[in-house]
This record gives structure tokens, C-alpha cells and sequence, in this order.
């Protein structure tokens, strides 16, 4: 585990020193996203800290338009160049910056893995729940155990008041390389806007 400490990945500055350090996640889509998502008709989705685009990747190729936000300027700059490289430039969007650069839009799919929200987020809670289209879903994801004070999908959950919680569960992981490899077990939170 040396090397990784999440603590410090809060601020923008933190995330580029973090990418800078070369590739950092396994190229893969993660797996809470391949079981909750590949059944759903594909439309437009958001993935909030989208990191080096795997998931967006999985996405597009799913059919979805997708529009990917991150903090880092060299995480979004390896998602653009990821989904160019796989031919999805076209129905793809991704932006240096957080959910308030995104505010006003609306989603059929909304999703968070691992995003290093403080707890007391209120603000964040609220916008993620007004970027839900009206039958849409939001899909939250975070290490079980994690000890630093960020929001889990459980506590998400409680916060919601305009999504209906479908589900929280906790599912084991696996992950043979990059930076989460020792992280086994996330908790996954599934809401729906029903209205």
C-alpha cells in the first residue's frame, strides 16, 4: 500500500499530482457498473469523477452518450484520448471540473465510483439528485471500511429526497491491478427518479 493515500486526493492540485504519477486504474469498467447497467436501454449518462474513462469507454460501447467529469486535467485529458482512440470523440463529452459544470443538464444515468465526497456535502447530494432525469438512475459506489470521511452509498441514500432507493448493497470486488487492487469489498447504492 505504499504510496496510496487517499486523504489527499481532495483537492484539484492533489488529483493532477495523482495522475501525474502515470496510469493509475486497471483499464477496466468496474464491475458494479457492468451488473447493474448492461440490462438498461442505453441514453445518456454522466459519470461523476470519471478518472481514465474506463467506464465511459464501457459505456459508449453499450451505446450510451456519455459526458464524464473530473477534477484532474490529465484524467480528463486520458479519457478524451481513450474514447477518441475507440472511435467515440463523436458521442462523447469530458470536462475538467465537478457536477456544478454540468448543472442544468439532466441524465438517464448518473454515476459516482469511488469519488472522495465529504460526508457533509449537502450542495453535491442535492445537484447529483437534479442531474437524474425523470426516470432516470443514479448508481453510487465506495469501498466498505473505507476509514477516510467521505460519503458512502448508505449514507447517500439517507440523504436522498427526490430519488426512490432501490437498493444498497455491499459486493466483493475483483480488481487484479492498479490503485484500488487492494480494496475487496464496495457498498453500491441504486436509486431511480420515479416521478
Amino acid at each position: 500500500m505504499s504510496g496510496h493515500n487517499h486523504g489527499r486526493h481532495h483537492r484539484p492540485e492533489d488529483f493532477d499530482e495523482f495522475y501525474a504519477q502515470g496510469q493509475q486504474w486497471s483499464g477496466n469498467p468496474n464491475d458494479s457498473l457492468v451488473r447493474e447497467v448492461a440490462e438498461m436501454t442505453p441514453g445518456t449518462a454522466l459519470d461523476v469523477g470519471c478518472g481514465e474513462g474506463a467506464d465511459l469507454l464501457w459505456l459508449a460501447e453499450q451505446g450510451w452518450t456519455v459526458v464524464g467529469v473530473d477534477p484532474a486535467d490529465a484524467a480528463v485529458e486520458r479519457s478524451r484520448a481513450l474514447l477518441d482512440d475507440h472511435g467515440f470523440a463523436e458521442q462523447s463529452t469530458v470536462i475538467a471540473g465537478d457536477v456544478a459544470d454540468v448543472e442544468g443538464q439532466s441524465f438517464d444515468l448518473v454515476i459516482g465510483f469511488y469519488v472522495p465526497l465529504p460526508e457533509e456535502d449537502t450542495t453535491t447530494v442535492a445537484a447529483l439528485e437534479q442531474l437524474v432525469a425523470p426516470g432516470g438512475t443514479l448508481l453510487w459506489v465506495h469501498h466498505v471500511g473505507h476509514a477516510h470521511a467521505v460519503l458512502r452509498p448508505e449514507q447517500l441514500a439517507n440523504q436522498l429526497t427526490e430519488l426512490q432507493t432501490i437498493k444498497v448493497d455491499n459486493v466483493e470486488r475483483q480488481v487484479a491491478h492498479g490503485a484500488g487492487a487492494h480494496h475487496k469489498d464496495d457498498q453500491v447504492l441504486l436509486a431511480r427518479r420515479v416521478d
